[in-house]
């Protein structure tokens, strides 16, 4: 049997001010990191074909239970495990 490690992640959003030119990342919680897993993305061309984006993404778990499939930037590590 393989072991599996949780490891705990703060978790981020993009949000955008009223009135602001750029959004900003903003801390929305702490969440059980489960595993890496992929998104994709079609950014729509009305010239051309339409284009498959795909990225990496963190599957992880709130504190709700909910599961959540986002991308790898809006997560950050914090159990600071030693990486030897």
């Amino acid at each position: 049997m393989t072991r599996v490690i949780v490891r705990t992640v703060k978790y981020y959003e993009y949000r955008q001010d009223e009135g602001e030119k750029y959004a900003t990342k903003v801390e929305i919680g702490v969440a059980k990191f489960h595993r890496w897993g992929t998104q994709y993305d079609v950014l729509k061309d009305e010239l051309k074909d339409d284009l498959i984006v795909q990225y990496t993404s963190a599957i992880i778990e709130l504190p709700d239970g909910t599961v959540e499939n986002i991308a790898a930037e809006m997560i950050k590590f914090i159990d600071h495990e030693s990486m030897n």
